[in-house]
């Protein structure tokens, strides 16, 4: 079962997913992601569910989430992640769209593009701020709520999404229970978060860390480009938990639901070179990192399950 701690302050002895005590601590990930003062990332041996340690007590991290920070990460006027449009048809019943539950709604635009396609939308922001912006610019009906205590009756939604939350959330698996039981049996989830330390290119960035590629040679070129395709930004990361798609995968099963696809993958690819070589071999390994599974991104889908199922 799942082990979700009451506590958050200090370090977590035992995994909240599977039990385990034994960590790896990831120092160099930690300086890359520029984790904030104090704090370091550590990897369970038993999952791989990855753990910003010390993890801030969840009365303080709903503050954080002001004008400010939207306007640092440019979310302000952004359109409706393409992600979250791509799959609605992959949420709709067979007759059609029906309620849909957005977990960290933003600003709105998602919701209000699902409205537009026939969707009865509600969205759930701990940002007041966001939470107003939203219904001023748009009309969705958004309430002001912790992910991991939705104020909803059992079964309401026949879908639930969520874009890049739940790695920021104190108490994920608590938000994975409350999401089923807000969703009716045979309903959907979808979840979109980053791949942050298991994409392709990742270990080249860590190298390019200890030591950067310099000079304007084809190879030092190539090594810069392939240090910067890591997930964007790779810097300041107020990030408290890091999946990868197997630990994804489990932990919606724990919580009831049944995965139906996993894709990890990449948005925005960057093939332009001076050389003719560089542009072809810069597309193999975007090819390659789509064949392996292994983008900066990952999208689960997965469908709500009785527990006798």
């Amino acid at each position: 079962m799942t082990v979700e701690m009451a506590t958050q302050s200090g370090s977590e002895t035992r995994c909240r997913l599977c039990g385990s005590s034994r960590w790896i601590v990831r120092e160099a990930e930690s300086r890359l992601l520029r984790m904030p003062p104090g704090t370091i990332i550590r990897t369970c041996r038993g999952c791989g569910l990855s753990v910003r340690t010390p993890l801030p007590l969840a009365r303080d991290t709903a503050a954080a989430y002001d004008a400010e920070y939207f306007r640092e990460y440019q979310m302000i006027g952004r359109e409706a992640p393409p992600t979250l449009m791509a799959a609605l048809p992959l949420l709709e019943p067979a007759v059609g769209p029906g309620r849909l539950l957005e977990i960290g709604c933003g600003l709105g635009s998602f919701l209000a593009q699902a409205r537009d396609r026939g969707w009865k939308v509600q969205g759930v922001e701990v940002s007041p701020w966001a939470a107003t912006q939203a219904k001023q610019a748009t009309s969705v009906p958004v309430l002001i709520s912790r992910a991991e205590a939705l104020p909803f009756h059992t079964g309401t939604f026949d879908a639930v999404v969520s874009h890049h939350v739940f790695e920021h959330l104190p108490f994920p698996f608590l938000a994975l229970r409350e999401s089923r039981l807000v969703c009716r049996t045979c309903g959907r989830l979808l979840l979109v978060l980053p791949n942050e330390l298991h994409h392709l290119f990742f270990r080249w960035a860590l190298s390019a860390q200890q030591s950067p590629p310099r000079g304007d040679s084809p190879v030092a070129k190539l090594g810069r480009w392939l240090a910067y395709q890591t997930a964007i930004p790779p810097r300041n990361s107020s990030h408290l938990f890091f999946f990868h798609p197997s630990v994804l995968r489990r932990a919606a099963a724990i919580n009831g639901w049944h995965p139906l696809r996993m894709a990890a993958y990449r948005i925005q690819q960057d093939t332009m070179s001076g050389y003719a070589i560089g542009g072809l071999l810069k597309t193999g390994l975007y090819t390659l990192e789509r064949w392996l599974k292994r983008g900066p991104e990952m999208a689960l889908l997965a469908e709500a399950r009785d527990p006798t199922r």
